[in-house]
């Protein structure tokens, strides 16, 4: 009973892992990187959230623009009154019912109110560019982040690679220790060795796969794709040799970085509308004067009543009325409301001003880091290159001594060790010095998606 449960077990579970590979979407070509970039730029969350933001920000710029226009509005109203009230045409007060209707356009326009128009339009459009240079750091951030990611994806796809030719290895080892063990020449414990090995080698194989798994998972996060879907990603071919003969002045990427970071001009940009909208406050302080202008009509019945003009006559010809004039208003004393306003902007302000000068210093670190990254990336390439070289020769010395029997499994075994890290790390060196380039460009601000081959 217990073997026939197994059994329906079984095939159930390999029921379902068949209908989810059925269903499982797939890209059928490897993903490039700059494809990769290009998904990432259209989908990723904050970009969008960015780019919302701007036009938020673009309507309070048309807003304060449109303060310099004149308001204009079309007003009535329309009512019925029924009871004791003064009768417009005799002057007196009756019980009557009466319908009333009443329109006007009016127009009002501001002129002056202490400098508060100049100064939030100022402040407006500054905060519109600083959102324009945040939009565009945004996208190289997409960039940077999918670049640092995709750079751990290919690594990790790199090591599995490794991981498998390795456990081929292994398992060609094992069987040829076999043969020895069979034919007397190797020890029965020698074997045993090898079974351990190569269970070792399985369990790293499943370790990288994991590993891989996961981080393009969240690559693919990053893409928002549909988690079902399968795919694989291209190794980029770029010429290594090419990117080592990029040479770089610290000095001039410092220049660059200072006119071509857009998180640099955001926060320049926020300084000076925060020092707008600080004058703007400052307005409370000073009168303001403004002129306005009605024209408009109304017409008056009372129910019952006869020889009562008709609404076109009343309306047009008898009760239109023309008003236009003047206002103004000085303050005097506001309970400190505008001391407090003033207050709360400077100290805005303030904390923009620090954080453009903290930015500032951040950006030349970002630069010195980024181009130091670069010179140790190649550094370390040609040192991973020589070390591959030297363990190949190890590898392949030790596989001849040991096939004419002059050396141990041990030896043999610590040979292909150092062969197998020396791969990983040329792996993570080619690789890292194949991104940092791109690293480099967003540190100084240039990095964009023509940047990218």
């Amino acid at each position: 009973m217990i073997y026939k449960l197994s059994i329906i077990t079984t095939l159930v579970l390999v029921s379902c892992a068949f209908s989810q590979a059925q269903d499982q979407i797939t890209i059928e070509s490897p993903l490039t990187f700059k494809e990769a970039v290009e998904i990432g730029l259209k989908k990723n969350i904050n970009l969008k959230r960015q780019s919302n933001q701007l036009e938020s920000i673009e309507a309070q710029r048309l807003n304060a623009r449109g303060q310099y226009l004149p308001s204009l509005g079309i007003s009535g109203q329309g009512m019925r009154t029924d009871g004791q009230q003064i009768n417009s045409v005799s002057g007196a007060g009756e019980n009557i019912t009466s319908d009333r209707f009443g329109g006007s356009i009016d127009a009002n326009y501001t002129l002056f109110n202490g400098f508060n128009r100049l100064q939030n339009m100022k402040a407006s459009s500054m905060a519109f560019q600083a959102q324009s240079s945040g939009v565009q750091r945004a996208k190289q951030d997409v960039i940077a982040d999918i670049t640092n990611q995709f750079l751990q994806v290919l690594f990790d796809q790199e090591l599995v690679r490794i991981a498998k030719e390795n456990l081929e290895t292994q398992e060609v080892i094992l069987e040829q220790i076999k043969g020895f063990v069979e034919s007397g020449i190797r020890a029965m414990p020698e074997e045993y060795s090898q079974i351990a090995i190569v269970k070792n080698n399985e369990l790293l194989l499943i370790r990288a796969q994991n590993t891989y798994a996961n981080d393009k998972s969240t690559l693919s996060q990053m893409l928002q794709f549909d988690p079902t879907l399968a795919y694989e990603i291209a190794v980029p071919e770029w010429n290594v040799e090419e990117v080592i003969a990029l040479q770089y002045d610290l000095d001039e990427l410092y220049n660059q970085a200072t006119v071509n970071r857009y998180d640099l001009k955001q926060s320049q940009l926020q300084s000076e509308a925060s020092k707008f909208q600080m004058k703007a406050r400052s307005s409370g302080y000073l009168p303001s004067f403004g002129i306005f202008m009605s024209y408009g009509s109304q017409y008056f019945a009372i129910q019952g009543k006869e020889g009562v003009s008709s609404f076109n006559k009343q309306f047009f010809d008898l009760n239109p009325q023309l008003s236009y004039g003047f206002n103004f208003s000085i303050p005097l004393f506001d309970r400190f409301q505008t001391h407090s306003n003033k207050t709360q902007a400077k100290v805005n302000y303030l904390n923009a001003e620090n954080d453009y000068e903290n930015l500032q210093k951040t950006v030349l670190i970002d630069v010195q880091r980024a181009h130091q990254n670069f010179k140790n990336a190649i550094i370390g390439y040609r040192a991973a290159q020589a070390q591959l070289e030297s363990a190949q020769l190890s590898f392949d010395l030790e596989k001849e001594r040991y096939d004419l029997g002059l050396s141990s499994l041990v030896e043999y075994n610590q040979a292909n060790q150092r062969f197998v890290q020396a791969q990983a790390d040329m792996a993570q060196a080619k690789y890292t010095l194949l991104f940092q380039d791109i690293l480099l460009q967003y540190a100084i601000g240039t990095l964009g998606i023509d940047d990218i081959h």
